[in-house]
């Protein structure tokens, strides 16, 4: 049998994710985190399919995301 494939943009995915697995389970500043998150993916890659994703995709969009987020991430680091 044929797997699924399910045709939606990876950042529409990700605030259903949040929506369904994080909301009334997380503080709400960390609601907020995950809704820039969201954002920011929208901002990346906003044409990326779920369904078409690889594990290259998913390494580029962390290297994407991470020139953006590096001086947070090695303050947070610190503290």
């Amino acid at each position: 049998m044929p797997s699924k494939v399910r045709h939606i943009k990876f950042y529409k995915y990700f605030k259903e994710w949040v929506d369904t697995y994080k909301v009334g389970q997380v503080r709400p500043v960390t609601l907020n985190k995950y809704y820039l998150v969201e954002k920011r993916l929208k901002e990346l890659v906003p044409d990326l399919d779920l369904g078409d994703m690889t594990r290259a995709d998913v390494q580029r969009l962390i290297n994407k995301y991470g020139k953006t987020h590096e001086l947070m991430l090695k303050q947070l680091i610190r503290s």
